[in-house]
């Protein structure tokens, strides 16, 4: 029996002291049970079991909760909680804010309020957990699950805050229990993490990663990062659930690299059902850590991405109006009751889009109160990095309709015109960067705006140059709310923004899915600064590192011009200059925006002295991307070209790096160099070290295919002796352009060394390849093979035909040339010839290359090709193809290479010509068709009527009696085909001899076709009558006619009149006859059940002794 999980309580009051401990344990992996232990504490305790039975482990846990929520509503603690001494408040400044604040925690845990304003307990931890007041410790310890979720929240927050390392146990039992709603476990398991020391941290991090699935445990355990990105990205496309990516996140601590696989699960997650209650969460952690770097990323997405729905009805419990459609859903949803289902279709409508907008906002405008510089400025940057330009909106004036509103009583089409600033949509961007700025103001739909001006015109479609402006106080005060706005012109754009946001959140309620205790800071004055724009200049004055972090990070021309103008005009620009590292100059002198370049630069004339003979950097400056800088570093090689040319590093990057603006100047530098052996080794050593480590993508072999060019310059004398292994590494590197380098080098070692040395699977290797020039180089491998070895492996070579390149077909086709004389080799082409032709084309024109390549063979080679070959080919998938595949056909001139089945599959063929050749065989070889006539007969099978129509006449007219058999007419007859059928029939009725009656008799009574059966019906008085064995022989047919539906009344009838007349003849046909009809009786239709009762009838008078059902009534 092992304990999953323990908890022990107390209860200390007055005389009391109790202790009550639970225990949850496994018996097995299916069996848990729930033990208890209570009584005086120090005393021996008494136990019981709250499961006489064992349970499931979800059982036992409910068990096990709901026991220990019964007894802290009891008024039991954790140990923690209850014997935790109290300080004394008397030497505290009662009117000082931290005595405010500890008298009001020490009222809450007696019950009473001191002060005549009262504030909820939950307010007054959290109040305490921001100033760090140390002495409320013990009041947060006696408080914490003493009241409601928020009192609990607040607590957890302290307990982080403060690092109340007593607290843990609290905490662990809070983080395992499932009476608590999962964002309360949530905090209390980051709480701990944050807490603990690191071996009960670690205790924690294993029991998140128990929770995980195995095979997300599997890929965190391998570091395996990639795989999880993946995992996830098919989870998403398939909408399966994935409620782990909140332990993901709390694990991120333990794991830095799993924050850049949450970032990029961020960006890919659909914020729609079922997957926003995990954003939600990760929203809420983020907040509760202050994670800067999260809260930007998630801020960006709540305003940029697109609500799931756009909510039109009420979430009131109360309000009539609930239900609204959905197409997806086919029908109308009760939208309240959705929402609040675990298992919801829906998510993340417009109002909680709202919502999660403001939440951001404020949670920026706090830190800026409380004058939280350091967390202002890292939410901000982290928020601003988000944008690109793609985000960016140039400033515009226009219509909000290009419809007028009609004026009735103006008889006029009234238009709104608004200036809308740059970027207006982006309410993070602006209110940051923009937030002094009085001019702009926010709508209802949160985009800013600079002012509304009213218009009239005649037209009811908006036409710039025909409209008029409506003046303040006319048009019966058109312009009023222009007016109210132009009032409101000297408040700032944040005091605008928290106007339209009561505004928006007083009309439209919204089912809020974040719990935050609202924060208290004290008042802080932030002097205005109107000559700057963005919001809390002096916090980015305070900190310009700032600045250099979004010239770093962000993607925003925008943002990336506001911080290099403040930036450089700051004092302290010279000195961060001189801060700045050379790989940071590098990182910024290659964004594609001008202002980090400009910082690259300014870094780089700061530091230009001890850079200069630096061969690293100034290599790394000559392929930047700033123009400038590349000039300065062409500059500097040209002072001093031997210098740099002597260094193994300096020449690597060269290689290694490929910007078109240096190629030109880094070429004529190759080419002067003249390097020694040891340093071209040095540099190809290192170039292909590099080559070998890159991932296969179009940029790596974009800088593959330039440094193998380069290295052609440099150092192509030493490609021969580099070794097998290093060209293995190349041929296999996951890097496609590697194999580009690894040809040249073969290029070289053909030269030098027997070309015989490289297999030809590796020549097949590089004319496979995409890259033309590595094809070009395979080929020229090739062709150096000595003609002996080429033939002993031209069947592999010859695979090479199906390759998706021109210039590969057309070599081998000439290497074919040289082996003319060579039958077996020439034979071995041609069959592989018609095998390309019957697949699709690989490049363009490649059936007419082998097409003409194979007719110039066929002239030689026709004798010796097989007919199977042709006869594949005319019914190839190319109608060219097959008209050449017939053309070839036509100039066999030998029939007998022809089998009859091949010829009755031309006889089936689309083209009319074909077909037409089959017949003519026939016509042409009637002594074979009749020596092999069973086979010949399968042209009647034809799918053609014309094929089947040459077949009846050909058959017929040149076939005589003694050319067919009974067995062969009644298999003609045997055809599913109804014309081959009565083809058949007439066959045997043209060429019937009387012997043959009988047989023909027995073997067509077995054909089911009613026309057939009809047939036989004039058999019967022939060869069946006076004859009570063939009765029996018949009695299947006779059977099968008799009961068809509303069908084959003639043959009925015949066979009725015939059954009477020989039932009459004796009492064994008569037993025979009504044993039949007997049984025919009591199934077939009521005409044919009155004959059969009545031929029964007659001859039960002829014969009584019959053993039938019929009974006679006198």
């Amino acid at each position: 029996m092992k304990i999953i999980k323990q908890t022990k309580l107390f209860f200390h009051e007055g005389k009391s002291d109790k202790v009550y401990e639970i225990d949850l344990c496994e018996i097995n992996p299916d069996a848990f049970i729930v033990n208890f232990r209570y009584g005086r504490r120090g005393a021996a305790l008494k136990e019981g079991s709250k499961t006489p039975e064992f349970v499931s482990r979800e059982k036992a846990e409910s068990i096990f909760d709901q026991l220990e929520k019964e007894k802290r509503n009891k008024g039991y603690q954790s140990e923690v909680e209850v014997f935790v001494e109290l300080p004394s408040l008397e030497t505290v400044n009662m009117n000082s804010t931290e005595g405010v604040i500890l008298k009001r925690l020490e009222d809450a845990t007696q019950g009473i309020n001191s002060f005549k304003t009262e504030w909820k307990t939950s307010r007054v931890i959290w109040k305490a957990a921001q100033m760090e007041f140390k002495e409320s410790v013990p009041y947060i310890l006696k408080l914490a699950t003493k009241g409601d979720e928020m009192q609990l929240y607040a607590s957890i927050f302290a307990i982080r805050t403060l690092q109340i390392t007593q607290a843990s146990g609290l905490l662990h039992s809070i983080a395992h229990s499932t009476r608590h709603k999962q964002y309360i476990r949530n905090v209390a398991f980051d709480a701990l993490l944050t807490i603990n020391e690191a071996s009960e941290q670690e205790k924690t991090v294993s029991e998140l990663l128990e929770s995980l699935p195995a095979d997300i445990r599997y890929a965190i355990d391998k570091g395996d990062y990639e795989r999880l990105k993946k995992h996830y990205a098919e989870k998403f496309g398939k909408k399966e659930k994935a409620d782990e990516l909140t332990f993901l996140y709390l694990l991120s601590k333990a794991y830095p690299s799993l924050v850049e696989v949450i970032e990029n699960l961020l960006w890919q997650i659909p914020f729609e059902a079922p997957y926003f209650r995990n954003i939600r969460a990760i929203y809420k952690l983020a907040r509760f850590r202050d994670d800067a770097q999260i809260l930007g990323m998630l801020s960006f997405l709540f305003e940029k991405k697109r609500p799931m729905f756009n909510r039109t009805v009420s979430l009131d419990k109360e309000s009539w109006n609930q239900e609204q459609y959905f197409y997806d859903f086919g029908g109308y949803v009760n939208v309240r009751k959705e929402l609040s289902n675990n298992e919801s279709r829906l998510a993340f409508s417009n109002f909680t889009k709202l919502y999660f907008q403001k939440n951001g906002f404020y949670y920026l405008k706090d830190l800026g109160k409380q004058n939280k510089a350091k967390e202002y400025l890292r939410f901000a940057v982290n928020a601003l990095i988000q944008y690109s330009n793609s985000d960016y909106t140039p400033a515009v004036r226009r219509p909000l309709s290009v419809y007028g509103n009609y004026d009735w009583q103006s008889s006029r089409y009234h238009y709104t015109v608004v200036d809308f600033p740059e970027c207006y949509q982006s309410l993070l961007l602006t209110t940051i960067l923009f937030g002094n700025d009085k001019t702009r103001k926010m709508d209802a739909k949160l985009q800013f705006y600079i002012k509304k001006e009213q218009f009239w015109s005649s037209e009811y479609y908006y036409q710039e140059n025909r409209v008029t402006k409506i003046e303040s106080g006319t048009d019966n005060d058109q312009a009023s709310s222009e007016n109210t706005s132009v009032k409101k012109q000297q408040e700032g754009a944040l005091e605008n923004i928290i106007s339209t946001f009561k505004n928006i959140f007083s009309s439209n309620k919204e089912k809020t899915a974040d719990i935050q205790p609202k924060k208290e800071a004290p008042s802080i004055e932030v002097e205005s600064n109107y000559s700057r724009s963005e919001l809390y200049p002096e916090f980015w004055d305070a900190m310009p590192e700032a600045y250099v972090q979004l010239l770093m990070q962000a993607k925003m021309d925008l943002v990336m011009k506001f911080a290099y103008r403040n930036l450089s005009v700051h004092p302290e620009y010279k000195n961060l200059l001189q801060k700045i590292e050379p790989e940071m100059m590098i990182r910024l002198l290659n964004k594609s925006s001008e202002y980090p370049q400009r910082l690259g630069f300014d870094a780089l004339m700061k530091r230009e002295t001890e850079l200069r003979q630096n061969e690293s950097w100034v290599a790394q400056i000559l392929v930047s991307g700033n123009e400038k800088a590349r000039n300065w570093a062409k500059v500097n090689i040209e002072n001093n070209t031997q210098y740099f040319l002597s260094s193994t590093d300096f020449m690597t990057i060269l290689v290694m790096n490929s910007r078109k603006e240096s190629n030109e100047f880094i070429n004529n530098l190759l080419q002067k160099a003249s390097l020694p052996e040891d340093r071209q080794k040095a540099v190809l050593g290192k170039v292909i070290i590099q080559l070998i480590a890159l991932e296969n993508n179009e940029e790596n072999n974009r800088i593959a295919e330039a440094a193998t060019k380069k290295l052609k310059i440099t150092a192509s004398s030493n490609f021969s002796e580099i070794s097998w292994d290093i060209i293995a590494q190349l041929l296999t590197s996951p890097l496609n352009n590697n194999r580009f380098l690894a040809s040249e080098i073969l290029l070289s070692k053909s030269r030098k060394y027997p070309v015989t040395e490289i297999p030809v699977s590796i020549i097949e290797l590089l004319l496979n390849n995409e890259n033309k020039t590595i094809r070009e180089n395979g080929l020229s491998l090739l062709k150096q093979y000595p003609k002996e070895e080429t033939g002993n492996s031209w069947q592999q070579i010859l695979q090479l035909l199906s390759t998706g390149y021109q210039e590969v077909a057309e070599g081998i086709l000439a290497l074919n040339d040289q082996f003319e004389s060579q039958s077996e080799i020439q034979l071995q082409t041609t069959e592989r010839l018609f095998d390309v032709l019957m697949i699709e084309q690989k490049f363009e024109n490649s059936h007419q290359i082998f097409r003409d390549y194979l007719e110039k063979m066929a002239a030689k080679y026709n004798g010796a090709i097989p007919v199977k070959w042709l006869i594949r080919l005319v019914f190839a998938n190319s109608v060219k193809n097959r008209l050449f595949g017939f053309e070839l056909l036509k100039k066999v001139k030998d029939d007998s290479r022809f089998s009859l089945k091949q010829v009755i599959a031309l006889a089936n063929h689309e083209f009319l010509a074909v077909r037409q050749w089959s017949w003519n065989f026939y016509k042409n070889n009637v002594e074979r068709i009749k020596s092999d006539r069973n086979h010949a007969l399968g042209i009647l099978d034809a799918k053609w009527d014309d094929s089947r129509a040459f077949a009846f006449h050909f058959f017929e007219n040149e076939f005589t009696d003694e050319d067919w058999d009974t067995d062969c007419l009644v298999g003609i007859v045997d055809s599913v085909r109804s014309d081959v059928e009565s083809f058949g029939k007439n066959l045997i009725m043209k060429f019937f001899k009387k012997e043959q009656g009988m047989e023909y008799l027995t073997k067509l009574s077995q054909h089911p076709s009613q026309n057939i059966q009809l047939f036989v019906t004039s058999y019967l008085e022939e060869y069946a009558t006076d004859n009570p064995e063939k009765l029996k022989e018949l009695n299947f047919y006779f059977r099968s006619v008799l009961s068809r539906v509303n069908r084959s009344r003639t043959a009925k009838n015949r066979i009725f009149t015939f059954l009477e007349n020989e039932g009459r003849k004796s009492a064994e046909s008569a037993e025979i006859v009504s044993r039949i009809l007997d049984d025919l009786s009591a199934t077939t239709a009521i005409q044919d059940k009155s004959r059969c009762i009545d031929i029964i009838s007659e001859l039960k008078m002829i014969y009584p002794q019959l053993n039938v059902h019929l009974q006679l009534i006198s």
